[in-house]
This record gives C-alpha cells, sequence and structure tokens, in this order.
C-alpha cells in the first residue's frame, strides 16, 4: 500500500511540474534592503493565467549585463485573476547571495537614502537540485505491479494498458451521465452540486478509468473530491486520496471532516516530512 501511495504521489508531483510556467521572464526587481540576508527581491509577472507553480519554489535568476547565475527561492505569492498579475517575493540562496548582491551593486539602480535598489533580471522556475532524494531511484527497482497481468479486469490494468503497453484503446463515444440531483450537508449548511459537478461525482463512482481532471480555480474540486471518497467509502475498505502537497491535504481533510453525513468514517491524514523538510507548504 505505501508502494502504491508513492506512485501516486509521484504522478501527481509529475503533472504539477508539467503544468509549471517554462517561460523566462524579464523583469523590474525591486530590492527592498541592501543590507538584508539573503538578499530579497520582488517581482511583478504580467499575463499570467494561475500561479503556474511559482508558489514557494525554485528559480534561477541573471541580472542583465551581469556574467553569473544566482539560485534563490519563492517565498510569497500573490495572484490577482482580475488583472492576471502574480506579484512575488524571492529570497537569494545563501551560496547565491555574495554573488547576486554584487551583480545588483554593480549593474542596479541603487537608492543610497532608502538603502533600496532596482534592477533588471531574467528568472525562471527551476526544479529543486538533485542527489538530495533517492525516492524515484527506489521506485524504479520495485515491482509494483506483481500481479498485473491477471487476467481480472480493473481500472489499474486499464490504464497501464492504454498509457505503456502500446495496445489500441477502446474508441467508442461514451456519453456522460445524465444529471444527478445530488446535494450534500456541509458545516450544517446543505450544498446542492451543480450539474457538472454531479456528472464528475457520478463518475468517480462508475468504474471508468480515469486518472485525473484538470478543473479551473474555484470549480469546488475539494468539495467534489472529498464528497466522492467519502461515498466510495466500504466496511474493510481504504480510500486513498493525494495532493501534491501539505496545504492541499489539509484543505481536502478538512472539507472531509465538514461532510455532516460521514461522521462515521474514520479519517487519517498523512503529512510528507520530506516535503517539510524540503520547505514546501
Amino acid at each position: 500500500m505505501g508502494q502504491m501511495s508513492s506512485v501516486a504521489s509521484a504522478a501527481l508531483a509529475s503533472q504539477a511540474f508539467i503544468m509549471d510556467d517554462k517561460r523566462a521572464h524579464a523583469v523590474n526587481a525591486f530590492v527592498p534592503s541592501m543590507s538584508a540576508f539573503p538578499i530579497r527581491l520582488e517581482i511583478r509577472l504580467e499575463a499570467m493565467a494561475s500561479d503556474g507553480g511559482w508558489a514557494r519554489a525554485p528559480v534561477v535568476l541573471w541580472v542583465t549585463n551581469s556574467s553569473t547565475m544566482s539560485r534563490a527561492r519563492i517565498t510569497e505569492v500573490r495572484y490577482n485573476f482580475d488583472d492576471m498579475t502574480l506579484e512575488a517575493e524571492l529570497h537569494a540562496d545563501s551560496r547565491s547571495h555574495p554573488v547576486l548582491l554584487a551583480a545588483i551593486s554593480k549593474f542596479g539602480h541603487i537608492n543610497t537614502e532608502r538603502n533600496t535598489a532596482k534592477v533588471r533580471i531574467c528568472i525562471r522556475l527551476t526544479s529543486a537540485e538533485t542527489g538530495t532524494d533517492p525516492v524515484f531511484e527506489l521506485l524504479a527497482s520495485e515491482n509494483l505491479f506483481p500481479h498485473r497481468d491477471t487476467p481480472l479486469s480493473s481500472p489499474t490494468r486499464t490504464i497501464l494498458d492504454s498509457l505503456y503497453a502500446g495496445r489500441p484503446r477502446d474508441m467508442r463515444n461514451i456519453r456522460p451521465p445524465p444529471p444527478s440531483n445530488i446535494s450534500a450537508s456541509l458545516d450544517s449548511h446543505r450544498v446542492q452540486l451543480r450539474d457538472d459537478q454531479a456528472r464528475a461525482v457520478t463518475i468517480g463512482e462508475s468504474r471508468h478509468p480515469l486518472l485525473a481532471i484538470q478543473a479551473a480555480f474555484g470549480t469546488g474540486k475539494t468539495v467534489v473530491g472529498a464528497l466522492l471518497a467519502a461515498r466510495l467509502a466500504a466496511p474493510g475498505q481504504l480510500v486513498i486520496a493525494t495532493a501534491t502537497t501539505n496545504v492541499a491535504v489539509a484543505q481536502f481533510t478538512d472539507t472531509l471532516l465538514k461532510l455532516d453525513d460521514i461522521r462515521h468514517l474514520s479519517i487519517l491524514r498523512f503529512v510528507a516530512d520530506t516535503s517539510l523538510q524540503e520547505g514546501a507548504p
């Protein structure tokens, strides 16, 4: 069961990486204090459809006209849905602090009275330094699906066969389920699901081999997922829900606990300590 959870978490992390912003942004950065350690910069990104993975992520940046690259980490993000702008504060890596400070001092515009600076930089997201977490190497060496070749049909086998075995897929046009009247009591308030939310719950309760569905912000993903997990619960069976951050797990668990109709269920929240050590939420 632990191996299956690791695979699911790895798949979600990979999906999150795919959705990350891959562009390099040339922006004007503001340095609120030239004497701070580590050096901190504030930036503003335009035309961002979402946060694009900029929340608490590592970045690499280059001060225009300098000869070195520096590493930093995003510590705070504020996203405005109205004008699609993202404001972020980043802290330099301790090893990059002296190099970045020297580059800003040489190529930036320094305000000596306020001890601040403005500098032109080019910045993009990057991945965490390799070699710190051997989990993927361990997963690659494990036989995670020893019983996959059994003749029994299952969603797991369908997904693996379709994605990795090169077998032809069933291209039949499956009609969406008809609208269902589904409601839930959430924190003593009756919530009526919209047609698209009800269809998502209905599809989730069926045995279609679905891996993931991407939905926009504010569409009720957490409520739908929590309600689906509750409806799938059965005596003697485990329902496992995974997320890419501990914050998302906490929100999902909190929503489950607010469902008044499932007070009898036992709910366990697991926090990934490796994520906490690396500073991830």
